[in-house]
C-alpha cells in the first residue's frame, strides 16, 4: 500500500473513531429533561408591536431548564417590554438540524410573519458530522426565504462547542474548531443575504469557557446562566435594528 493510500486511510479511521466519539457524547443517556415551548408575550399592549419568529433546536426549548422563563428568547422579550409589546412565537424543536428546520419549521415561521426572526441552529449538524457544506446549502435556504418574506434574520450561529462538559479531550478541541468554522458559514450566509450576524464568539464564549454553572446536570445543555450570556449578545445584536420597529 502507497504511502499516501496509508495516510488517507490512517485519516479516515481517525476520522471516524472522533465521530464516534462525538456521537457518543451528544446520544449518551441523560436524565430525564424537560422541553418547552418558547412562545410567549411580554409588555403592554399599548406599546408598539413586535413580533419575534424563532426557529431552531434546543436552544430554543430550554431543554434541562426548570422554568421555561429562563430561555434566552423569553429573557430578551422581558428585556424589550419596556418599549414594545412583545409576541414571541417559536417553532423550535429539540435535536433538529439546519435539514430539520429547513423541512419542519421554515414553512410555518414565513406564514407567523415576524418583524424580527431568529434563526438558531448548526450546533446539531456539527455534532452529528453533518457536512459543512450542506449546513451552508440549508442555513442559506432557511435565510434565504425568511429574508424573501419581508422579515429581518437574526442568525445566530454556534458557539464554543469545545466547552460542553461531555466532550472530552481531544474531542473538544477537534469539535471546538468544527464549530468555529460552522459559525463562520453562518456569518457567510448572514452577510450575502444581508441578514444580522450575532457574535457567538465574541460575545458569548469566553463566559462559557472560564465562568461556573454554565451547564446544567445533563453535561450538555445551559443553565439559566448560560441561557442569559445568550440573552446579552442577543440584546446587544438586535438593539441596532429596534428603531425601524417603533
Amino acid at each position: 500500500m502507497g504511502m499516501t493510500r496509508l495516510i488517507a486511510r490512517g485519516a479516515a479511521v481517525w476520522g471516524a473513531a472522533i465521530l464516534g466519539e462525538a456521537l457518543y457524547a451528544v446520544l449518551y443517556p441523560v436524565p430525564d429533561i424537560q422541553e418547552y415551548d418558547a412562545s410567549t408575550v411580554a409588555g403592554d399592549q399599548s406599546l408598539p408591536p413586535l413580533r419575534i419568529v424563532a426557529v431552531g433546536d434546543s436552544t430554543l426549548t430550554g431543554a434541562a431548564l426548570d422554568d421555561p422563563h429562563d430561555i434566552w428568547i423569553r429573557q430578551l422579550a422581558r428585556r424589550l417590554a419596556d418599549r414594545f409589546f412583545v409576541t414571541v412565537d417559536s417553532y423550535a424543536v429539540g435535536g433538529a438540524t439546519s435539514r430539520e428546520v429547513r423541512r419542519s419549521q421554515l414553512d410555518s415561521a414565513i406564514h407567523a410573519a415576524g418583524d424580527l426572526t431568529f434563526v438558531s441552529v448548526g450546533a446539531n449538524d456539527a455534532l452529528k458530522g453533518v457536512p459543512i457544506n450542506t449546513y451552508a446549502a440549508n442555513l442559506d435556504a432557511i435565510v434565504r426565504a425568511l429574508t424573501a418574506a419581508g422579515t429581518t434574520v437574526v442568525v445566530s450561529g454556534v458557539g464554543d462547542l469545545g466547552t460542553i462538559p461531555r466532550l472530552l479531550t481531544p474531542l473538544d478541541t477537534l469539535i471546538g474548531r468544527r464549530g468555529k468554522r460552522f459559525d463562520q458559514v453562518a456569518a457567510e450566509v448572514a452577510a450575502r443575504h444581508r441578514a444580522t450576524k450575532v457574535d457567538m464568539w465574541g460575545l458569548t464564549a469566553e463566559k462559557f469557557r472560564t465562568m461556573e454553572g454554565i451547564f446544567s446536570v445533563d453535561r450538555f445543555h445551559p443553565t439559566r446562566l448560560g441561557h442569559s450570556i445568550w440573552a446579552d449578545a442577543a440584546e446587544i445584536t438586535v438593539e441596532p435594528l429596534l428603531s425601524r420597529f417603533a
